[in-house]
């Protein structure tokens, strides 16, 4: 549970840039028009990765090696996420106009200084947050941080140091960790 509180704030933290640079190309660069919001959240979302990487590496998976190709499946996988899943989700969640509607008319209601086109883009925006967030989680769980943590790498290379030390031989993994160290 403790971890999942940490990608949520991480996550949190990285959607702050990424709704913010979402909203600056939406609102401002493409003028209002939520038509360009699937473009929108591409750049918002390549903003939001760079900074999620940074607090999940550092804080929600800081005991976990990502292992030699982490890094790679973590931005191979939001690239995915980017290019195709959050364009195809904008696409699907800005067919919820009556949601919109019904939200901007309680926006009037209370008086808050909205206009539709930010209440739609917004709710575009929260709902295919959601659902993206859910499926970064799982992956970079399963995938991208796995299950070695740093102790258990380090364990492992003492082991392989003591081994050299008995028997005065390496095996072939200690070779080959060895060798890609060298470069």
């Amino acid at each position: 549970m403790q971890r999942v509180l940490k990608f949520i704030g991480g996550g949190v933290a990285a959607t702050v840039v990424d709704y913010v640079v979402y909203t600056l190309f939406v609102m401002v660069v493409f003028g209002g028009n939520v038509g360009m919001a699937w473009l929108a959240s591409i750049f918002s979302g390549i903003a939001a990765t760079f900074a999620a990487f940074i607090l999940h590496s550092k804080i929600t998976w800081k005991e976990r090696n990502p292992g030699k190709y982490g890094i790679i499946k973590f931005f191979a996988w939001n690239a995915f996420v980017i290019i195709l899943v959050r364009p195809l989700l904008t696409k699907l969640f800005g067919l919820l106009t009556g949601l919109y509607q019904f939200a901007f008319m309680i926006s009037e209601a209370i008086h808050l200084p909205f206009d539709y086109d930010f209440v739609e883009s917004t709710g575009i925006y929260v709902l295919m947050t959601i659902v993206t967030m859910t499926l970064n989680y799982i992956f970079y769980e399963k995938v991208v941080f796995g299950n070695v943590t740093k102790v258990q790498e380090e364990e492992r290379e003492e082991v392989n140091v003591k081994s050299v030390r008995k028997t005065g031989k390496e095996t072939k993994s200690q070779k080959k960790t060895k060798h890609s160290t060298d470069r």
